[in-house]
């Protein structure tokens, strides 16, 4: 009896890494707090679709050079609230190539941009970024990013 459940174990991961390897998509997915200001990613293998995932890693946090820069200039803090609201940014895998929000984008892929438009602007600035905030915290992120979309169209 022994033996056939350690033989049933062994032949349950056999399969399972046969799957993982062969049928598996590697692939990722990123939130952003509005409230701690905290960026988590998590990478994933996917079988045939979104909704099986074979494996997904443990959380890693980090703070975006964007929303450090906002923090330190005095733009933005975080605040302690006991359920923390998390935002999708992107959910990237193989199998489509694509799943990044329009938040993501105009946000984090132009970080350099935004950073130079900062210091160059900061009366602006100290009117713009806790209006983009209060957005992400009301979660409308989609309108955030159109904002920040518009704003950085007509510079």
């Amino acid at each position: 009896m022994r033996k056939r459940i350690i033989l049933a174990c062994g032949l349950l991961v056999l399969i399972y890494g046969l799957l993982y390897f062969s049928l598996g998509s590697k692939g990722g997915r990123g939130f952003f707090s509005p409230d701690t200001l905290q960026t988590r990613t998590q990478s994933e293998v996917l079988l045939f679709s979104e909704s099986l995932p074979l494996y997904r890693s443990s959380f890693e946090y980090h703070q975006h050079e964007l929303v450090k820069f906002l923090v330190d200039q005095g733009y933005w803090q975080p605040r302690n609230v006991p359920n923390p609201q998390w935002i999708l940014l992107f959910h990237w895998n193989e199998m489509w190539r694509d799943g990044y929000t329009f938040f993501q984008h105009e946000f984090f892929r132009y970080k350099v941009h935004w950073i130079e438009w900062t210091k160059s602007h900061p009366q602006e600035a100290a009117q713009f970024w806790p209006q983009i905030l209060k957005l992400l915290r009301a979660d409308e992120h989609e309108k955030a990013g159109e904002l920040l979309g518009e704003k950085r169209m007509r510079r």
